[in-house]
């Protein structure tokens, strides 16, 4: 039912009562199934109901929230998937869960971990859960601690099959990146290492984040390499298209495989993927990549004895950060 004057549909709406009106919502939905609507107009009518335990209607939910993520809208996506789960929080399946995890990293960190960690006791793929795991440690605040997440990608790392190298590169720059531990780091870098020197991978973007992990974990280190040898791998883990691409962790990881290039002497090309990087961070409008370029150049000028320079540059990266 259509009504040409608002005022008049809020009218009789109010005069329903809450269930009968829920139900004329969900006579609604149904009549909107029938005739070939699609799925985000017949849950525009559920969301409005309140169909406690109507398998019907929490398929239709579900269905429309993931057409909704499937366009990038999280946040629709959020609320139908939502509602889907209270309809029938007894019958959640995995991919309900799961999609409800990636829906929610921004909105609420903490059910989203729980969303996810029910999603893997029920069977979930673990490269699908790799890939909402990374998700959520993309959506933990800078400079932030989440223990939940990172208690999923340990999980995650221990359970990922050895053919997917790229994910398992991937989870060990997040844990690293969220634990922050010299153990952890350390640990990251034998994972990593071990993949890149035994396993096949596909030369992609996945590798290059592993030779900048290794590449950083050498120079924090007490035992690290030679200078040229961290260089080497800094370069090849570093490329001018993709500096500030990817989730917070990827980004925080090549800002600082640039500061083992400046730690090397290998000033010139430290400089030129600051600039690019800091030019392409502005245009995203990425503060994350702004702040953490702008620590990089200050390292750059402290290494080269430019102490005033250095400071207002590290102040630059204090006043993104706030």
């Amino acid at each position: 039912i259509r009504f040409e004057q608002g005022i008049v549909r809020s009218a009789l709406l109010a005069e329903m009562g809450s269930s009968r009106r829920s139900l004329a919502h969900i006579a609604a939905a149904r009549v909107l199934e029938q005739r070939g609507a699609p799925p985000e107009a017949v849950a525009e009518h559920l969301l409005q109901a309140e169909p406690f335990g109507d398998p019907w209607a929490a398929a239709r939910l579900e269905e429309a929230g993931k057409e909704a993520l499937g366009r990038g809208d999280r946040t629709t996506a959020f609320a139908l998937l939502s509602k889907a789960l209270s309809v029938s929080p007894g019958r959640a399946g995995a991919r309900l869960l799961l999609n409800l995890s990636y829906a929610s990293a921004e909105v609420d960190l903490e059910a989203a971990s729980r969303h996810l960690r029910r999603a893997m006791e029920l069977g979930t793929d673990p490269s699908d859960a790799a890939g909402v795991a990374l998700a959520l440690a993309g959506a933990v605040p800078d400079g932030g601690e989440a223990p939940p997440v990172l208690a999923l990608l340990e999980a995650l790392a221990a359970r990922l099959p050895h053919a997917r190298n790229e994910l398992r590169i991937e989870i060990e720059v997040a844990v690293a990146d969220l634990n922050r531990t010299a153990a952890r780091r350390a640990h990251a870098r034998s994972v990593v290492a071990g993949i890149l020197e035994t396993s096949p991978t596909t030369g992609g973007t996945a590798e290059r984040l592993g030779l900048a992990l290794v590449a950083v974990a050498d120079l924090a280190s007490p035992a690290r390499g030679n200078a040229d040898q961290i260089a080497q791998l800094a370069d090849r883990g570093l490329r001018r298209n993709e500096l500030v691409t990817g989730g917070p962790w990827a980004v925080r990881l090549r800002a600082r495989a640039v500061q083992a290039l400046a730690q090397a002497g290998e000033f010139r090309e430290a400089a030129v993927l600051v600039s690019l990087a800091l030019e392409q961070a502005r245009q995203l409008a990425n503060p994350v990549a702004e702040a953490e370029f702008s620590l990089s150049l200050g390292y750059l000028l402290l290494v080269q004895g430019r102490l005033n320079e250095a400071h207002a540059a590290a102040a630059d990266s204090l006043v993104v950060r706030s």
